[in-house]
């Protein structure tokens, strides 16, 4: 039997961290490996693409939205 133990779940809207825009993304599907390693597939109105749990958040990151004005 295998334990998924993802941070975020599909249809979540989240932040890749290092988008200087800070453009939401929704979560629109999650790939499990091996050893818990999740790649999360992100979608937004100009791109798509996978992240690790890592490099997306729930939060904004307003300050690098504000260094990049």
């Amino acid at each position: 039997m295998m334990t998924i133990k993802n941070k975020f779940n599909i249809g979540d809207v989240v932040y890749i961290n290092s988008d200087i825009n800070q453009t939401p993304q929704t979560i629109i599907a999650i790939t499990v490996y091996s050893d818990d390693y999740y790649t999360y597939k992100l979608n937004s109105k100009d791109d798509c693409g996978d992240y690790r749990e890592y490099e997306i958040s729930y939060d904004k990151n307003v300050l690098l939205k504000i260094e990049n004005y």
